[in-house]
């Protein structure tokens, strides 16, 4: 499993640096939709352990947020 989310995740970072480094707008939004597809597919190929450790601080803090 951590061959094909490195690979997802290289994808996603080259559409990123892709659409940072490109002028023109349809380019930009075409690698940023890429690179959501792509990140979005290398959380749902991570393994469960991993998927923890993302959304743990992620509830704790909107959790803590909502108390204040």
């Amino acid at each position: 499993m951590l061959i094909p989310d490195l690979i997802y995740l290289s994808i996603s970072l080259l559409a990123v640096g892709i659409s940072v480094i490109t002028t023109d707008e349809i380019a930009k939004i075409m690698a940023r939709g890429i690179a959501l597809v792509f990140l979005f597919l290398s959380i749902a190929s991570a393994p469960w352990l991993v998927l923890l450790i993302i959304l743990v601080p992620l509830l704790s803090y909107k959790l803590t947020e909502r108390f204040q």
